[in-house]
């Protein structure tokens, strides 16, 4: 039995234990390391990461936590996501191999070749055997190459004796490492049988891609093994770094097509926070949410301030949906900055998202402190109240209305649907005067009145279906952008929690 097997086999007996152990110790780190590594181990890569993130929210200065996320996250492919992480993990933990090795790797499959070598270098310091020894000699070589470096890539080289035997757990490394110095042809750095679907036989495939490459001059041999790591290792060996560098070689990851204006800036000024800034907005702008992810998150590999790139990456990890992340980002954004409204609201909405209604409660009730004037407490105040009603205190939402002014003078186009949402509350406003006319397609302030309708209508009202009916509406009327609205994701989480029983 593989050691995939043993894991799906035992993966129900297991998570029921974590779950029982959660309950009991909900913010001990290694509860959550053992959660992720759970998913982790039977392959099921997006959950991983969303137990990683758990953890994080709850223990954010856990150095593992962020180690083990970013090493999902490039099983699943989201080279800079994993690059933060591991960079956060480096700052936390120092200089060991783990670290390290999986650092340069992130770097490399993000295109940041120099950084990637120096930090393989860095890593094979701290090799805990051959097999470690060959693997950072390989992938070092490999980007000194990518990097135009061949006489440094030479020396790496050199560093690895002659009469090296080979390891078990590192045949694909030691046939690269062999053939890039000549004692293997490029058919015996491949291995018996070419390229299969298997890990050693990604890491050699990949390997002489380069050799292939930037040694023998032949890009189109290069390009041809790659293409048929990607057909062979699909199924099975998807989540291979191996398979996932034939990816990146070949331009078919998630990276953002290029913007020459912010890149040559960036080139020039790595640790320009500025340019790094306009780069992801560009990209959010124009409704390029994935896009804006993928530049924040390089971003927080080389600004000396997180905060404000926690706080948006943050923001749009809530507009598609991936609220676990979105929490982590803005627990730390808000360890930096605990005074800030901004980063305060949104990490509110992450935690309502989540239906951790409590957590959420909490971090409004702390927005409406911050707020400068009443009139700028409004919006947090709404959620004040849903948190409140979500968790059955009928008595203190009522209380929270009571001390609302029945009139309210400085009111934008933000503010004033959260006022007329409470007023809604009180019963001194018509639900369907908060609602667009039936037919008319919805703008981003029409959802955030919907949901907060929905919401009445269960919770005050009491009717049930015109609750679920207005739910559906949101969910039938509302077209992308406004899709990665607040609302039209509680209105969704809502629809589905209701329809599970929850």
């Amino acid at each position: 039995m593989t050691e995939l097997e043993q894991n799906v086999t035992k993966f129900d007996e297991d998570i029921k234990a974590n779950d029982w152990q959660l309950i009991w110790c909900p913010d001990d780190e290694l509860v959550w390391l053992w959660r992720g590594k759970i998913f982790w181990g039977v392959q099921r890569y997006d959950e991983a990461a969303r137990a990683f993130s758990q953890g994080i929210t709850r223990c954010p200065h856990y150095g593992p936590l962020y180690r083990d996320r970013g090493h999902v996250l490039i099983n699943g492919g989201r080279f800079a996501e994993a690059a933060a992480d591991y960079a956060q993990a480096h700052r936390l933990m120092g200089a060991e191999w783990d670290t390290l090795y999986h650092y340069a790797l992130s770097c490399f499959l993000i295109g940041d070749y120099a950084r990637a070598a120096a930090l393989f270098r860095e890593a094979s310091g701290h090799a805990r055997n051959a097999g470690d020894t060959l693997a950072a000699a390989n992938w070092a070589w490999a980007s000194l190459l990518h990097a135009g470096e061949t006489d440094e890539a030479a020396a790496v080289l050199r560093t690895i004796p002659d009469e090296m035997p080979m390891p078990e757990d590192a045949e694909g490394y030691y046939r690269v490492v062999f053939t890039a110095k000549g004692k293997l042809t490029p058919e015996q750095g491949m291995g018996q049988g070419g390229i299969v679907s298997a890990i050693q036989s990604m890491s050699s495939a990949y390997g002489v891609s380069n050799y292939c490459r930037y040694v023998l001059g032949d890009a189109r041999k290069a390009d041809a093994l790659c293409e048929e790591m990607l057909r062979v290792g699909a199924a099975e060996m998807y989540h291979t770094f191996g398979y996932r560098a034939a990816q990146a070689e070949m331009g078919k990851t998630d990276r953002p097509a290029p913007q020459p204006e912010w890149d040559e800036k960036i080139a020039q000024e790595r640790w320009n926070e500025y340019n790094w800034f306009r780069k992801a907005h560009t990209h959010a702008d124009h409704k390029e949410l994935g896009s804006a992810i993928y530049v924040a998150s390089q971003a927080l590999v080389y600004v000396r301030d997180p905060a404000r790139f926690l706080q948006h990456r943050g923001h749009w990890f809530t507009n598609v949906g991936e609220y676990e992340k979105s929490a982590s980002d803005f627990t730390r954004a808000a360890l930096l900055r605990p005074d800030d409204k901004n980063i305060l609201y949104h990490y509110g909405i992450a935690h309502y998202l989540l239906a951790e209604y409590k957590m959420a409660e909490k971090i409004f009730r702390r927005t409406v402190d911050t707020a400068a004037t009443y009139t700028e407490s409004i919006s947090a105040l709404n959620w004040v109240w849903a948190c409140l009603v979500h968790q059955g205190k009928k008595a203190d939402a009522e209380a929270l209305l009571a001390g609302v002014p029945n009139s309210l003078t400085g009111l934008n186009d933000s503010t004033a649907g959260y006022y007329n949402l409470l007023m809604l509350y009180k019963g001194l406003r018509d639900p369907q005067s908060l609602l667009p006319p039936p037919g008319e397609a919805y703008a981003v302030e029409h959802v955030t009145c919907a949901y907060g309708v929905a919401n009445y209508y269960y919770y005050v009202a009491g009717d049930i279906p015109k609750a679920d009916a207005t739910l559906d509406r949101i969910l039938a009327g509302v077209k992308p952008p406004f899709t990665s609205a607040f609302g039209y994701r509680a209105a969704l989480n809502e629809r589905e929690r209701r329809a599970a029983g929850r």
